[in-house]
């Protein structure tokens, strides 16, 4: 019974989900086309500079929102589930609180990693359709991790994900 409530969780979800997920990707080549416009320094029209980096501003800020708007997608159906008149047909299943609790939780958890994964897609969207090479996007990549890590812990990280 625990899959079948995790499977209607996550369709809950991803019904909203995607179309947030969607926008993210187009708010990433947005982001990086605006970033290059704004690189240009030998075009007279400055006005078309400042457009760009107003919507290379605003896109970003989108970006770093849709991590946010898809915990809000979570609280909010976790509130209509148990708390509205929704609820009080939840707690008819033959189910324990435990369970619906249970898949709900893991429902937050899979979601959150996949807008955090698809951040980071984003992230290379962006660094692409701003022109740079993926050389650079890999080397930035490994910079950010080497920061995170210690160079002995990155080695070990790396090993093993290739032993795995």
């Amino acid at each position: 019974m625990f899959a079948k409530l995790l499977k209607h969780e996550c369709r809950a979800i991803f019904k909203y989900w995607w179309i947030a997920a969607v926008s993210s990707v187009l708010f990433a080549m947005l982001a990086g086309f605006c970033s290059q416009i704004t690189d240009v320094f030998y075009t007279t029209h400055y006005e078309i500079q400042a457009v760009a980096g107003i919507l290379a501003f605003f896109s970003r800020v989108a970006l770093f929102a849709f991590p946010v708007l898809a915990a809000l997608l979570v609280f909010i159906r976790f509130r209509k589930h148990l708390f509205s008149d929704e609820g009080y047909l939840t707690f008819t299943l033959p189910v324990s609180k435990g369970a619906l609790l249970g898949s709900k939780l893991v429902t937050a958890m899979i979601f959150a990693a996949a807008s955090v994964i698809l951040l980071e897609i984003d992230y290379i969207i962006a660094s692409i359709c701003y022109g740079e090479p993926l050389v650079a996007i890999y080397n930035d990549i490994i910079g950010l991790m080497k920061e995170i890590y210690s160079p002995y812990d990155l080695e070990a990280v790396i090993f093993g994900i290739l032993l795995n």
